[in-house]
């Protein structure tokens, strides 16, 4: 039996120990005694847990070290290329934004003239076809992202507003109160 499977063997025998004294113990604490108890037990099983982190990371640790100097050898290679994607991207996307203002500025022309009366609708139809077709092909490696942006946050229904409770709770802790909501400290049993 290797090194590994005596320290899994160790850990599952330590934690079938813990599953019985678990199982003695009464499923409600009824007096002092049984709560100290209880508490006894949740600090050995407590212990125990950090024995097994501390068994996964003798494993993990020279994996996760490894893993660390491959990607620290990479990491130059791929931030320089990232670098050029995104420059190509963005003059891509400098081109795109070019073009349809091209386009926009001459649809609002076009809008214009009909509106005076010095072009027909048939012909403004014609001549709006005719800038659909001759738009430069940008379908190639462009994609359409929708994107959210906030005009007033006060018409925005609650279900998609989320509280940050770690930004209250550091705000409160800190003494500043936050309006609509109450910061109050629970007790809560701990091993």
């Amino acid at each position: 039996m290797d090194t590994e499977n005596k320290e899994i063997v160790e850990v599952k025998d330590q934690v079938n120990k813990m599953s019985q004294a678990i199982a003695s113990l009464p499923a409600v604490i009824v007096d002092q005694a049984g709560y100290d108890e209880t508490q006894e037990i949740g600090k050995k099983v407590n212990a125990l847990l950090k024995n097994i982190d501390k068994q996964e990371k003798m494993i993990t640790k020279p994996i996760n070290d490894s893993l660390k100097k491959i990607r620290d050898l990479f990491r130059p290679f791929k931030t320089q290329v990232t670098e050029v994607s995104d420059d190509l991207k963005n003059r891509r996307q400098v081109f795109i934004n070019a073009e349809e203002a091209k386009r926009a500025k001459k649809e609002a022309q076009i809008a214009a003239r009909v509106e005076k009366g010095t072009m027909r609708e048939d012909t403004a139809i014609g001549q709006l076809s005719n800038l659909e077709t001759s738009a430069p092909e940008v379908n190639g490696g462009m994609m359409s992202v929708l994107v959210v942006k906030v005009i007033d946050i006060k018409l925005i229904p609650e279900q998609y507003l989320t509280v940050n409770e770690s930004a209250i709770k550091a705000d409160y802790r800190e003494g500043i109160e936050v309006p609509g909501v109450e910061c109050t400290y629970e007790k809560r049993a701990k091993n």
